[in-house]
């Protein structure tokens, strides 16, 4: 038994996948301690709030929760707040905001030891909850709160880095599963290769996932249920542990963050659609299929089941009748008819072309800070042109047959639900639905689908040219130009240091 054990690792251990998989993982998780040293302190989208929801589980030993509170706390603990009024975040926000025109760079000669050296004692960490981050549900925190423990004695900037360090191990293993979803598409290494390697350098995928952000945790999970999808679409049919596996992974994107939800949907759909085929047979021939069902929904309530009832149970305060963020949103979309969906529709028309270029192309493929850095126009406009070159292509090999149609009807299925599921269940009811307004999309909402276009990007560009050597490494190296493109302009623009 430990013999054939033994044997069974050694192999494991010498499969090319594997040696693939830790060459994707490698190169993408030291991209992201490159952008984690890169990105000043505070500096990334909502970083603070994140952090304090770490530094909440860890030094309250409690999940942050909404008002009314039973403590006395700061939205923000000391710690934190002076932490940033030490830094970059400091100079150049609020007070400091009127500034930010007479800069030309943000300046390194700024003494920045106290920063680094700063500390407080535990009551300072104390905070009241975690501002705009506390409803979230707790896994993607309590996944990184071991780099906060790890350095709790240390100044609160080391702590910072360590999360995000392990956030960036997140993002590094979305690069692994899209290379898993590729080669489960097309049966070749060399397509996991580019689709990976496509991933572990996508510019804001790096950027957001080598910050302390909730979104990297659920595009792991995402990116894994894609994976997981992919090899229901092609087997023969559905077993127990692959249930079991897309329950798991679907639990997870509820315990991470909701905006990768409509992947769970359309997964649920794809399972039961490849449960229970239409075809005639006695009713036994249905049992592995109901075992598989019975799996994934065990595995998913498991994971998710508990954290969905105490958001809509718990948060209640028994003294008070303040519901949930979620259960307020809901109440006014249903009761809410000045805004309906036409109207959103049309709100979403005027707003035009130029919305949904930024939104979808500009601030997807990189927009680093919350400072507003974006890439250059002309750099759009080429990745515009990859999309158009590569829509060609996608064409072309769905008139090659039913197998061609439904791998690339699968990814464009992930890819365009998610997008309209994020506009209606997030930006419609959370937003417009309330307001009249939208509440202002950005690209790295859309990143549970991120590995699906990358597959639909390099299978259109690949085919293309089918007749250059070489075509399937076309995306990465397109994506690594971008890739050293944002890189030059986070040093010129954070560091004044002009590359090339």
């Amino acid at each position: 038994m430990m013999v054939a054990t033994r044997v069974r690792a050694a192999r494991l251990l010498a499969s090319p996948i594997l040696r693939d998989l830790a060459i994707v993982f490698a190169i993408a998780w030291g991209i992201r301690l490159i952008w984690a040293v890169l990105i000043p302190p505070w500096a990334s989208p909502d970083e603070p709030a994140h952090f304090a929801y770490v530094a909440h589980l860890v030094e309250q030993d409690e999940i942050p929760h909404e008002a009314p509170y039973d403590n006395s706390y700061p939205e923000f603990s000391d710690e934190l707040s002076e932490s940033a009024g030490n830094t970059l975040l400091g100079l150049v926000s609020r007070a400091g905001a009127g500034r930010r025109a007479d800069l030309a760079y943000f300046p390194v000669h700024r003494d920045y030891r106290p920063a680094r050296r700063y500390k407080r004692e535990p009551e300072a960490r104390h905070s009241a909850a975690a501002g705009p981050a506390t409803p979230y549900p707790p896994f993607y925190y309590l996944l990184v709160s071991g780099g906060y423990v790890g350095f709790q004695e240390r100044p609160v900037l080391s702590r910072l880095f360590a999360v995000r360090a392990i956030s960036g191990v997140m993002g590094a293993l979305c690069a692994c599963f899209a290379y898993l979803l590729a080669y489960e598409l097309r049966r070749e290494r060399r397509w996991g290769r580019a689709v990976g390697l496509s991933m572990a350098l996508f510019p804001m995928h790096a950027f957001i996932t080598a910050s302390v952000n909730n979104d990297a945790g659920v595009g792991l999970a995402a990116t894994a249920l894609c994976w997981l999808l992919a090899k229901v679409l092609l087997t023969e049919s559905v077993d127990t542990r692959l249930g079991a596996a897309v329950g798991l992974a679907g639990g997870a994107i509820l315990m991470m963050k909701p905006s990768g939800v409509s992947v769970l949907l359309l997964g649920g759909c794809l399972l039961l659609w490849r449960a229970f085929p239409l075809r005639r047979g006695p009713i036994r021939f249905h049992w592995p299929s109901l075992r598989a069902l019975v799996a994934f929904a065990l595995t998913f309530m498991g994971t998710a089941g508990a954290w969905t009832i105490y958001r809509f149970t718990a948060h209640a305060s028994a003294e008070s009748d303040v519901p949930t963020q979620e259960g307020q949103a809901l109440t006014q979309f249903f009761s809410n008819t000045s805004h309906s969906l036409l109207a959103y529709i049309a709100y979403e028309y005027e707003l035009g072309a130029g919305y949904f270029r930024r939104t979808l192309v500009g601030t997807y493929w990189g927009n680093f800070g919350w400072l507003e850095l974006p890439l250059p126009s002309w750099c759009v406009d080429w990745i515009l042109i990859c999309y158009a070159i590569a829509a060609v292509g996608l064409i072309m090999l769905m008139r090659e047959g039913a197998p061609e149609r439904r791998k690339v009807g699968l990814l464009l299925a992930m890819v365009l639900f998610n997008i309209l599921f994020l506009m209606i269940a997030a930006d419609y009811a959370f937003g417009f639905a309330q307001t009249g307004s939208g509440l202002g999309m950005q690209g790295r909402y859309f990143f549970p689908t991120l590995s699906c276009l990358l597959c639909l990007l390099c299978f259109g560009l690949a085919r293309v040219f089918t007749k250059v050597r070489g075509n399937v490494a076309i995306l990465p190296v397109f994506v690594a130009t971008i890739q050293l493109v944002s890189l030059r302009l986070m040093l010129a623009r954070w560091y004044g240091v002009e590359v090339w």
